[in-house]
């Protein structure tokens, strides 16, 4: 894997935007004179008390010292975006993530490249995990690609969106040959008077977190490590429709979804998994992402589980699906007794795996 891959960056800018303001918005964090630094530093050796010292004491609202796990960062990040909200509601404000409708590089190399997460699923994700209501998906064409980097912030974020404070990642690019940089973005941002936070480089084992680096990891089934570096597991919400019934006639009734265009499924497979209802319950599930060759010619993808402990109709509901782990890869069994033997096999396996882990 080159080091470049390494070095991709998530392509989300966290915005403090007030529709009441308008263009007078870039004033007023010069007129509140509002503290809005979120930085998060990660210190060398000295005690944990000393380090709460030293990083409060310097103006930061939070910090990680080293040795640190990536829940507990993650967990920081999300405290630190909670608090944004915080401030954002004190302003009559909105918080929201601004985000492109697709990869920038489909429209730069004119080829499609899957997204990770459908929109709805990044607009529930955001919602749930950082009690951000609003995502904007501004559509990303040629008139985007060339749009100058300083109107990018200046007519953009601010006049068109009503932004008062910026928060991106340590590589984050925009603007036209994607000139603008963070170096560019602070300093633009204290002409303006708006605020600005760049969230720090995060690494985990040597290797820095990156949408390009998750993407890999999906594709090769391992979702397991791919939710470490997410901070949640990979998951995909989808409007139950009918299959061929074919699980009933061995016992085994599974929902069934259908991927989305453009995103990203996981290795082809069977897998521990975990499905939200829509009257908020969840449920342990198996299930098989493929072709289903055992009983199906086509190459038609579908994603298919098993729910257990679980009788009704889901038919025409929407439900949450979250990867948990991959138990293997797809086969083609000589026989529906063979094919079911081995769902037994892999029931047996999730139950395990949840008693061993927990639900959440």
């Amino acid at each position: 894997m080159s080091n470049e891959k390494m070095r991709a960056s998530f392509r989300m800018l966290m915005l403090i935007t007030t529709p009441k303001l308008g263009d007078k918005a870039v004033s007023l964090f010069e007129r509140e004179k509002l503290p809005m630094q979120c930085q998060a530093y990660a210190h060398g050796t000295a005690s944990r008390e000393m380090m709460d010292m030293l990083g409060l004491d310097s103006g930061a609202d939070d910090y990680v010292a080293k040795p640190f796990g990536m829940m507990e960062l993650l967990a920081r990040v999300r405290a630190l975006l909670r608090r944004t909200a915080e401030v954002a509601c004190r302003l009559d404000a909105t918080p929201a993530a601004f985000t492109f409708d697709r990869p920038p590089k489909e429209v730069v190399t004119g080829k499609p490249v899957l997204l990770i997460n459908s929109p709805e699923d990044r607009r529930g994700l955001v919602k749930r995990l950082y009690g951000i209501e609003r995502i904007i998906l501004a559509p990303f064409d040629r008139e985007m690609m060339t749009m100058p980097w300083q109107d990018f912030i200046t007519e953009l974020l601010v006049k068109q969106y009503g932004a008062v404070h910026l928060v991106a990642g340590h590589d984050y690019r925009f603007g036209h040959k994607n000139e603008g940089t963070v170096e560019r973005l602070r300093e633009k941002c204290r002409e303006l008077g708006l605020g600005c936070d760049i969230i720090p480089k995060v690494e985990v084992d040597g290797i820095t977190v990156s949408s390009t680096y998750i993407r890999e990891l999906v594709e090769s089934g391992d979702v397991e490590t791919a939710a470490r570096f997410l901070g949640h597991r990979h998951c995909m919400t989808q409007t139950v429709g009918h299959g061929q019934r074919l699980g009933r006639t061995i016992g085994i009734p599974t929902v069934n979804l259908t991927v989305p265009e453009h995103v990203l499924t996981p290795k082809f497979g069977v897998y521990v998994s975990r499905v939200y209802l829509p009257d908020g319950r969840s449920c342990a599930g198996v299930t098989n992402v493929g072709t289903r060759p055992t009983v199906s010619r086509g190459e038609a993808v579908s994603v298919e589980t098993f729910l257990l402990d679980f009788d009704g109709d889901l038919y025409g509901q929407d439900i949450r699906l979250e990867f948990c782990k991959r138990l293997r890869g797809e086969v083609k069994f000589d026989s529906l007794a063979a094919l079911r033997e081995e769902i037994q096999k892999n029931i047996r396996q999730t139950r395990a795996y949840f008693e061993e882990n927990g639900v959440e």
